[in-house]
């Protein structure tokens, strides 16, 4: 076939057509670029949260108490923790509701329904409070450094 001739220009055509296809159908099983953007920075919001629960929960352990702000963590936990959203740049929501329990809110770009271990952290998309009851820390075992005598 010659370049123009009505066979080529009709197999031009439907090659662009099944190209367009192919990627409408990409976008479609896995969301646009915004999308999958959402999904990442919803992911770390849930980390950092879980990680701020966690220091809450060496912090009770460690004090006897909850503490009354989030930035008194911030120098005595390890690594550094984030503490405010990572587009927004506002500040998670932390309140003392008892004297074993408290809620972390932040807003959430998507819902997300997770299963086993991490169903606590699902959320609706929007604005979302986790109440969360302090934990015991289980303790490193402390091993003396002299040995046994024989």
């Amino acid at each position: 076939m010659k370049a123009g001739s009505p066979g080529g220009t009709r197999l031009l055509v439907a090659a662009i057509l099944v190209a367009t296809m192919a990627v409408g159908i990409g976008l479609g099983l896995l969301g646009s670029p915004a999308a999958e953007r959402d999904r990442r920075l919803d992911a770390r919001r849930r980390s950092e949260l879980r990680a701020v629960a966690r220091a809450v929960d060496v912090y009770w352990n460690r004090v006897g108490a909850l503490p009354l702000a989030l930035r008194v963590l911030e120098s005595s936990a390890e690594p550094k923790l984030q503490l405010s959203d990572p587009e927004s740049g506002e500040p998670y929501s932390y309140q003392v509701l008892a004297e074993d329990s408290y809620e972390l809110c932040t807003s959430f770009s998507t819902a997300e329904q997770l299963q086993d271990e991490g169903a606590f952290w699902s959320h609706p998309s929007g604005s979302h409070c986790f109440r969360i009851a302090v934990e015991d820390v289980p303790r490193e075992p402390v091993f003396s450094s002299r040995r046994p005598s024989v």
